[in-house]
């Protein structure tokens, strides 16, 4: 009986050497890699207000190479002034209407998602390349809902991206300018969806030297 407890005691501390060595070994390693041993690598949150977040070392630079497919984001540089006064500037005439209509946005969206609509602005793009003395704005309207300075700025994120979209097709940025009236300029006076829809939009005035 006493041969037997000799095996299991020798078998026990053998074991229990291998895992401290494995043990030891592994925090080694984590070491060797900057990681700190002395603390434990993941808790469990209880709540939101327990997240720390990472730290400022965290954070891996992109390298260059990495920054280059970003470069068709850049934005396209405003006008240095405008030619003529904005009050110049006029709606497109019968002839011109169906070309430079009134395009419309989501809620609370600056960006184009309907193939018509992107078809419009590369038609404006044809036309204002063809006629180079024709000079445009647009304009950026809200609907009514949220204040007054949320939907200036957003009036104006939406004319800025009609803007780059024609300058991404041809047109010369100098003969393209940008105005946000936020929600001041209602075409429709309701309180419903159908409304609010006809309301954001952007909408066009021109001006031919």
């Amino acid at each position: 009986m006493k041969h037997y407890l000799f095996i299991f005691s020798f078998l026990l501390i053998l074991t229990s050497c291998h895992r401290h060595s494995c043990h030891t070994c592994w925090q080694d390693m984590k070491m060797s890699k900057g990681l700190n041993c002395s603390q434990s690598d993941s808790r469990l949150l209880l709540s939101s207000d327990q997240f720390t977040g990472p730290g400022e070392g965290d954070f891996i630079p992109m390298a260059g190479q990495d920054l280059k497919k970003y470069s068709g984001d850049t934005p396209v540089p405003q006008p240095d002034k405008c030619l003529v006064g904005f009050e110049q500037f006029y709606e497109p005439p019968s002839t011109l209407r169906s070309l430079f209509q009134h395009l419309h946005f989501r809620t609370d969206k600056h960006v184009l998602d309907n193939k018509e609509d992107i078809l419009a602005i590369s038609q404006m793009a044809e036309y204002l390349i063809n006629n180079p003395k024709m000079y445009l704005i647009v304009e950026g309207h809200c609907d009514e809902r949220a204040s007054a300075d949320y939907n200036m700025a957003l009036g104006l994120r939406r004319a800025q991206y009609v803007r780059v979209l024609l300058c991404k097709k041809g047109v010369h940025p100098g003969r393209v300018y940008t105005i946000s009236y936020g929600k001041e300029k209602p075409i429709s006076l309701g309180h419903e969806e159908m409304d609010w829809k006809q309301n954001r939009r952007a909408q066009f005035k021109l001006y031919e030297e």
